[in-house]
């Protein structure tokens, strides 16, 4: 026996302001149809899709975007510089 087919539905269905919208745009331009199947949809960007998204965080990860290295504060060049200072003399020590 064959499976019997699953309907398929009537696409997006439209939001009560979006058929108002629709109303109102073919009432201003009479050339435009209502809601045919020819008429195109205008949408406008509302932040992007997933593979935007996906790519801003492959930039931020990468640091792509960075327009200026912030210069390190000379308190964190001091710290650094006693650091490397004390372990060469461990390691110099170590070996004497």
């Amino acid at each position: 026996m064959s499976k019997p087919k699953k309907k398929r539905g009537r696409g997006r269905q439209k939001s009560k302001a979006a058929l108002e919208t629709d109303k109102v745009r073919s009432e201003r331009s009479p050339g435009a149809g209502g809601s045919g199947a020819s008429q195109s949809i205008d949408y406008k960007g509302g932040g992007g899709g997933v593979m935007t998204r996906m790519r801003g965080g492959f930039q931020s990860v990468v640091g792509a975007n960075e327009e200026k290295k912030k210069k390190t504060s000379t308190l964190s060049n001091i710290i650094s510089i006693a650091i490397i200072a004390a372990a060469a003399f461990y390691f110099v020590s170590q070996y004497n």
